[in-house]
């Protein structure tokens, strides 16, 4: 069995809690990627659908239709199965009258997950297949999640599906949909919207109406399980507390931070994030104390940095993304940002008091979340090379002279640049990460293609015990969710500042913050 970093490295750990964001992650998968997870699959479709399990490029997928049936009229499957592929694929198509959509449940080893879950990613075929078409061959399948991977077809790649109502749910139309028993009452209708067909009588459910053909036959695909964190982790911010306002906990280490001018907590690529943006001359930040592991450019060899951005556009000035440095040119430290293109770069302050930068040829995404790693080379003496990672491609190792180590006791910092109101960063950041050591393709690959589950944590409340443990031996779950009474909070619509509690204050911070120019 695969020991989770968090029983590595327990005895530096402070309490950290693993949160869950309001009706819309219900359960979460902690199945370690590669591992033997069973998978209950239950759904209602209008009107065929087709199960499939495979890999990210689906170059091996199994069949797991259960319970094949034929239209016209929804149908149903359930089934069980054990496997250690990654991905559940759904291909689902309508026969354009009547009602269309898909509901459906999964359970991984227990754990539930619904359609609102923000798991889910659906992409288009632009096939279209109607009232009796055969369910897709493998080739055909494989073919179209490869487009999808490329960004390519009707959705240009994977999409957030659109939901419907939920499980019971009178469309405003008539013909409800009787309400399926193996499915949750709270689980929501889904499909794809294409975008092209007109709202009719203002009930605002266009994927869902009758005669629509929204470039069917979809996929939908679920990720089965998180993957290992990789090893040689220096810190972990996963940026998921939220019943400590003012704490940034660490995973790996125990490096905390002290959350500055109240950053909020906000859904995130990985559960929450962070956002960091400067308002009215208040810079939102993170600092972290000084400690030497987080010097990182300090010991001569290599390192690495990764973390999930999502851009709310160029400020006309680099954006610290994280920082550890004296003064610009002032004699050592790193420091990943975005310069005012948008680009990614990193840069060493060395102590000769200069500077050496290199950029990634690509700019991350506005209004949208891009995973960004980096690979900084050991010292040399003659040259060598650093490279980037956008959305898990390579890019081109690109030359990165580093003569001497770059040793420095400055605070670490996140969002800001040595804390100042200057060059701020005006973004949600998730998931920051750094080694001791370059990571390989197939590690960046991995995190990337994790998506939402994200990397596993198993030890949330960091008692040097798997949540497992300690639920068996009698810690409280009572949403039965895998996860500890102790270690579930919320953040919710009406708790406005993000400290698990809905009161008089979340009006306040409402008001407050009622006239803020948001970037």
């Amino acid at each position: 069995m695969q020991t989770s970093l968090a029983h590595r490295t327990h005895s530096r750990f402070a309490r950290a809690t693993v949160p869950t964001i309001c009706a819309a992650i219900l359960g979460s998968a902690t199945a370690l990627a590669g591992s033997p997870r069973t998978i209950n699959v239950a759904l209602d479709v209008d009107n065929y659908a087709s199960v499939f399990s495979g890999d990210y490029n689906a170059s091996a997928l199994t069949p797991r239709t259960f319970v094949p049936f034929a239209g016209p009229g929804a149908g149903t499957l359930n089934g069980t199965f054990t496997t250690t592929d990654d991905y559940l694929y759904i291909a689902a198509w309508s026969d354009n009258d009547v009602q269309q959509g898909l509901l459906v449940q999964v359970k991984i080893d227990g754990q539930i997950i619904l359609t609102d879950s923000g798991l889910w990613e659906v992409c288009a075929t632009g096939e279209d297949l109607g009232f009796g078409s055969p369910q897709p061959t493998l080739a055909n399948m494989t073919s179209k999640i490869g487009i999808a991977n490329a960004g390519g077809g009707p959705s240009l790649g994977w999409k957030t599906p659109s939901l419907g109502g939920i499980n019971n749910f009178t469309f405003p139309v008539g013909n409800p949909w009787a309400p399926v028993s193996l499915v949750s009452t709270l689980c929501r209708w889904m499909w794809y919207d294409n975008g092209t067909q007109p709202d009719i009588c203002c009930d605002h459910q266009p994927p869902f109406r009758r005669g629509w053909n929204h470039d069917e036959f979809l996929i939908f695909r679920l990720r089965l399980g998180c993957v290992a964190p990789p090893s040689d982790m220096v810190a972990w911010y996963p940026f998921d507390e939220c019943v400590n306002p003012t704490t940034t906990f660490e995973f790996a280490n125990g490096f905390h931070g002290q959350k500055v001018n109240s950053p909020a907590t906000v859904p995130g690529n990985v559960g929450p994030a962070i956002e960091l943006i400067q308002t009215a001359g208040v810079q939102r930040h993170v600092r972290v104390p000084h400690t030497p592991e987080l010097n990182l450019a300090a010991n001569g060899n290599d390192f690495a940095i990764d973390c999930w951005v999502y851009s709310y556009g160029s400020s006309g000035n680099p954006q610290f993304l994280v920082y550890k440095s004296s003064p610009p040119a002032n004699g050592g430290g790193w420091t990943l940002f975005l310069e005012f293109n948008l680009r990614p770069t990193i840069w060493l302050d060395l102590p000769n008091s200069t500077v050496v930068t290199v950029s990634s040829t690509s700019q991350v995404a506005v209004n949208g979340w891009t995973h960004i790693a980096v690979n900084v080379p050991a010292v040399n003496t003659g040259g060598s090379f650093a490279q980037f990672f956008i959305n898990g491609v390579p890019e081109t190792p690109q030359a990165f002279p580093r003569p001497m180590t770059c040793a420095t006791t400055t605070d670490l910092f996140m969002g800001s640049y040595d804390g100042s109101t200057v060059n701020g960063l005006y973004a949600r950041l998730d998931e920051v990460e750094l080694f001791h050591r370059n990571l390989t393709a197939a590690e960046v690959l991995a995190l990337y293609q994790a998506g939402a589950q994200g990397k596993c944590k198993n030890d949330c409340n960091h008692n040097g015990r798997s949540d497992e443990y300690d639920i068996a031996n009698g810690a409280p779950d009572t949403d039965n969710n895998g996860i500890p009474d102790e270690c579930d909070c919320q953040v919710c619509q009406g708790d406005a500042n993000g400290d698990g509690v809905v009161n008089f204050l979340d009006i306040t911070s409402v008001l407050a913050n009622w006239l803020t120019v948001c970037p």
